[in-house]
């Protein structure tokens, strides 16, 4: 029988495993310390990864485990950046929330249907509520799996809360959302949670998925700027300096 300390590594490696980044971004040290810190969380990663693998090799298209990995590593250049006021020189512990906000806040596809999730064309009225599931069950995961139950509960509403900031069709609707009395509680989980929503499209657009190919960076702004409005300096930073430069001198050819 496995120690726990040797059951934890391997849910971490686990969860890490098909990370398709580079070899620097995969061994991202901070990364794994926050899965080492959560090895039920890691271990629901796993999951995620083993549940939609055989779909995504075989349609080629990216799995929400690494969307998650690569939200991370970008919602921690934000954080480190210093460029986004509601980001602004964030405490350790603010970095720490915002990153495991950003690594588990698909975690709720994990209940869905992977074929639902794959679904070529657009989803039917009945699927599409079943997949505007996917936060609440987020919710409930991070609440219940995360170690720490601080960090838990900040972090489970700013997942619950990820798509309720579009412009168009946000859910889940308000009356749902969790309510904090401290005022600086709620003032971060309403701000990190809004840049969550921005950053979770923007990488999304600017991947293939099985209903469409990787979106050009022209159509990724106008695209986001349609859903957010008021987040025009977060959409052109976004742009300016996470689209790979081999993508732009691709469009210029």
């Amino acid at each position: 029988m496995c120690s726990i300390a040797a059951a934890e590594q391997e849910a971490i490696s686990d969860a890490i495993e098909g990370w398709a980044m580079s070899p620097s971004e995969r061994e991202d040290d901070y990364l794994a310390q926050i899965l080492k810190e959560n090895p039920d969380m890691a271990q629901r990663m796993m999951e995620l990864a083993e549940r939609e693998k055989d779909i995504v090799a075989k349609q080629n298209i990216e799995s929400t485990h690494k969307h998650c990995f690569d939200l991370a590593i970008l919602a921690k250049s934000l954080a480190e950046s210093g460029d986004i006021k509601e980001l602004a020189k964030p405490s350790p512990q603010g970095k720490k929330i915002f990153v495991m906000s950003a690594l588990f806040h698909d975690i709720g596809k994990k209940e869905i249907d992977p074929e639902l999730l794959t679904k070529p064309g657009h989803l039917t009225d009945g699927e599409y509520e079943i997949f505007k599931g996917h936060p609440q069950a987020g919710y409930e995961l991070c609440l219940n799996n995360l170690s720490n139950p601080a960090e838990a509960a900040i972090v489970a509403e700013t997942v619950l809360r990820h798509h309720t900031y579009k412009q168009k069709q946000p859910y889940p609707p308000q009356s749902e959302l969790h309510r904090f009395d401290e005022p600086e509680t709620e003032e971060m989980i309403h701000n990190y949670s809004k840049i969550l929503a921005v950053i979770d499209a923007f990488d999304s657009l600017r991947s293939a998925r099985s209903y469409r190919g990787a979106a050009p960076r022209e159509d990724v702004i106008g695209m986001l700027e349609a859903d957010f409005p008021d987040q025009k300096e977060l959409i052109n930073f976004l742009v300016v300096n996470f689209i790979p430069p081999a993508e732009l001198e691709k469009e210029k050819e």
